[in-house]
């Protein structure tokens, strides 16, 4: 009966979720140079190989695909660079092992044969990788996965670039890169880290949007008084009448560090989080260790990033899609449209909130206005979001900064006043740490929350959609057949002067009539491109289905067209009886082989 309720729960899980589509653009970099020079090596090996250790680029593929699988889909790491570097890093020292040193330090236990200090950044991307960050800065690389081993002494994570803020560890913006990006470092002989690794570079980010850190996760929390964060992180050790999913180090009914693999039943709201924004009447379910794979590390960081938001829209002033706010921090903002006013309510303002504007060409002025029900900072940058006072920050970024905290901000541009960007293009503002900087915010009541209101002017005002633009779904066309999710949905658009920002698809297998399943929402979307399923209508026969989207231009209008009426032939979902009786044959057979 158990499996039948984890085939149930996993079926609607699936359903129900609405996924982005974050293609992310990887260099994969592996130190793993050739040990040839080692008295006790009697044919050529490389490093990994002489330890036992798999190389970089196995574990990369890997990630690649725990990635995909965390994200039910949005997250695609594509590998623009694979390469290895057949020498050993700058050490912080001025010094470097040899081959016949990181022999004997690692495979002898000579810790006197290390030559001192930590991995040289700076000197990593300027003479090892040169060509790093200027492809970063073009847009061709967006993150970078570098392989090391026991020694090399980085970080799990780090962000890179100006006012670069802490991700697991300080920020490094000394290279003065205008495009930040974020460093995975994963240790070869620890395989089945690198989501781990991740997790911990997304509690510092998340938690420095949401200042998660202030709460102590205790039975008096719960989504009316305090924000999101803090209640996903809930777990048993600290909280045991508020079980939610805990964080990288923490399952659910962990009780120590690392303790993963505790077989324990906790009553958790875990699997509630697929129903979000929704947080009303949540009913908790019995879970052990078998949930998130049995102690399995790799495993775990799969179920914790699954369980994260992945929606379009505002909850409580922040962005619903968690892991695009994670891992497309630059520009992950939520769109606003001119002459369009945003207001959200129970807001805490300790955390930081970001909107986008896009400013088309022809435009006069821009007039932006920032009002909160307690003092904020407010920043304005042009391209990428302002970040500023986060913890272990290396400096701040922007173009313009209200330095001291004010209920009212707003920002006014021209072309001959733009702080010599260029008025047209994307502008973003960003504001909040109503309570100070660092652990300030720590002195701050539990339920604080208040509102902010953000509007957004452009002269001259845009005009209206005229009914001449669309998105015009071309595949599935009328009469096909669909299969599986290999088969794509295409479009034609014919895009408003300044573009299209945002869309949403979903499927009805019901004609127009619905109920609309989600297939994605996403506001960052290339609309240029085709779209696989990421989630494909699981087992059903039908001809009546249809696809619906939904596009928004710059400016906040939108327009709904659809597919012509299609089929979809996979195998249909069993009965439940049915399944009831092949669950019960398997039972039998498995007390009979016993």
């Amino acid at each position: 009966m158990k499996k039948l309720c984890l085939l149930f729960s996993l079926l609607f899980a699936f359903q129900c979720l609405a996924v982005g589509n974050l293609d992310l653009k990887v260099a994969v970099v592996c130190y793993n140079p050739w040990m040839t020079n080692v008295a006790e090596i009697t044919r050529a090996r490389r490093l990994n190989a002489t330890f036992g250790w798999p190389n970089g680029q196995s574990m990369a593929n890997d990630q690649k695909s725990w990635w995909k699988e965390a994200t039910f889909g949005m997250v695609k790491a594509n590998f623009v660079v694979v390469t290895n570097l057949d020498i050993f890093p700058l050490m912080s020292s001025g010094k470097r092992f040899n081959q016949q040193s990181y022999y004997d330090y690692w495979k002898k236990g000579e810790t006197d044969k290390h030559p001192g200090g930590s991995f040289d950044y700076a000197h990593f991307l300027t003479n090892d990788v040169p060509w790093m960050i200027p492809a970063i800065e073009r847009g061709d690389i967006d993150q970078v996965w570098l392989y090391g081993w026991p020694g090399m002494n980085t970080n799990e994570t780090r962000l890179f670039g100006k006012g670069a803020f802490g991700c697991n560890s300080f920020g490094f913006g000394r290279l003065k890169n205008d495009r930040m990006f974020m460093m995975c470092m994963p240790s070869i002989e620890r395989s089945d880290t690198p989501m781990e690794n991740f997790g911990h570079g997304c509690e510092w980010h998340l938690g420095g949007a949401f200042h998660n850190y202030v709460y102590s996760f205790d039975n008096g929390i719960d989504y009316t008084n305090s924000h999101d964060m803090a209640l996903f992180r809930a777990h048993g050790s600290e909280c045991t009448d508020n079980v939610n999913i805990g964080d990288v180090h923490y399952a659910p009914n962990s009780v120590r560090d690392y303790d993963w693999g505790n077989t324990t039943p906790v009553m958790s709201y875990a699997d509630c989080w697929y129903d979000y924004p929704n947080m009303t009447n949540w009913v908790p379910r019995e879970m052990t260790c078998a949930d998130w794979g049995n102690g399995v590390n790799y495993k775990h960081k799969i179920w914790f990033f699954k369980h994260m938001p992945e929606k379009v829209g505002l909850r409580r002033g922040h962005m619903m899609n968690w892991i695009t706010k994670y891992m497309n921090f630059n520009v992950a903002a939520y769109p606003i449209g001119s002459h369009e006013t945003i207001r959200q309510e129970d807001v805490d303002l300790a955390g930081f909130f970001s909107f986008e504007m896009k400013v088309p060409e022809g435009t006069t002025q821009l007039v932006v206005r920032v009002k909160t029900g307690l003092p904020v900072l407010c920043g304005l940058r042009k391209n990428y979001i302002p970040f500023f006072d986060r913890y272990q920050q290396d400096g701040f970024v922007y173009d313009d900064l209200s330095l001291s905290r004010e209920k009212e901000h707003t920002f006014t541009l021209t072309q001959d006043d733009c702080y010599d960007k260029g008025l047209e293009g994307r502008w973003y503002i960003s504001f909040g740490s109503a309570y100070g900087h660092g652990n300030v915010v720590t002195s701050r009541p539990l339920n604080s929350n208040t509102f902010y209101t953000v509007e957004m002017e452009l002269s001259p005002k845009p005009a209206p959609l005229d009914g001449t633009e669309y998105v015009e779904v071309t595949k599935p066309a009328a009469g096909d057949i669909y299969r599986t999710m290999i088969e794509p949905i295409e479009w034609e658009y014919k895009a408003p002067s300044d573009g299209w920002r945002a869309f949403y698809l979903s499927y009805s297998t019901n004609e127009f009539q619905g109920p609309w399943i989600d297939i994605c929402e996403d506001y960052y979307y290339e609309l240029d491109k085709k779209f696989s399923w990421n989630t494909f209508p699981y087992r059903q026969v039908t001809d009546r289905a249809v696809v619906r989207i939904i596009a928004e231009d710059l400016h906040g209008h939108n327009i709904t067209n659809y597919s012509g009426i299609f089929g979809i032939s996979t195998d249909p979902i069993p009965e439940p009886a049915v399944v009831i009786f092949a669950l019960a044959a398997l039972a039998c057979l498995a007390f009979k082989r016993r």
